[in-house]
């Protein structure tokens, strides 16, 4: 499977600009009003925040829809892939309302990084929906991770033949990453799976995970 470490920065950007784009309207909209209240400020204020969180869903499912795309190649998301996509959606759905319903608890500055805290949970529908049936102990996005979830990875599954697939657990070189994925990325060079069982990984020992922490290390350096 090709590996989408562009698409999935390309989807970032424009998602992080789409979500915080009416978290600024929200906040200007708001000093306005409360430069000049009225009766039903407090009346009008519940109503925009209720329209953001509105806007901000639809955004939310836009590109989600987006990532599934990229994941299936143009396809069509069916059967355990929209299962995935339809869970992974109404998760991120629940809290961005919460969210908008209590954005005045946030300074702008704070809103609009948890607007753009949006963007990991939607690239990774590229790799949970691209991973599709197969049973993996883990995927990018997961919340068991130490970075829980907020993260850059992807999984490069390469099929092989039915049942079996090669899949590497792939870290974008510019980008910071928690020892689970480093660690991930080190002991899935392949993860086998064959006959639709996973056999025994790569053992990796400290010497190795160093090794790897110094090169990333480095490709950070060199991308600043």
């Amino acid at each position: 499977m090709p590996d989408h470490t562009d698409a999935m920065r390309r989807l970032a950007a424009v998602a992080k600009e789409q979500l915080q784009a009416p978290v600024r309207r929200y906040f200007a909209d708001a000093a306005r009003l409360r430069a000049n209240p009225g009766p039903f400020t407090a009346f009008r204020l519940r109503g925009m925040r209720a329209g953001l969180a509105d806007e901000m869903v639809l955004i939310l499912e836009r590109t989600m829809a987006d990532a599934a795309f990229v994941a299936t190649g143009g396809g069509p998301v069916q059967g355990v892939q929209a299962e995935i996509l339809r869970r992974r959606f109404e998760e991120q759905a629940r809290y961005m309302r919460a969210f908008c319903m209590q954005i005045d608890r946030h300074s702008e500055a704070q809103a609009l990084a948890r607007a753009a805290s949006y963007t990991s949970a939607i690239v990774q529908v590229v790799p949970n929906v691209e991973a599709g049936t197969l049973r993996l102990p883990y995927r990018p996005g997961d919340k068991r991770l130490l970075c829980k979830g907020f993260c850059k990875c992807h999984l490069d599954i390469r099929p092989l033949a039915p049942g079996d697939y090669d899949v590497f657990w792939v870290l974008d070189p510019v980008a910071e990453h928690c020892d689970d994925c480093i660690q991930l990325a080190a002991m899935w060079t392949p993860l086998k799976i064959r006959g639709g069982e996973i056999t025994k990984g790569v053992e990796v020992g400290p010497e190795e995970l160093k090794l790897l922490k110094i090169a990333l290390a480095l490709a950070l350096e060199g991308a600043a």
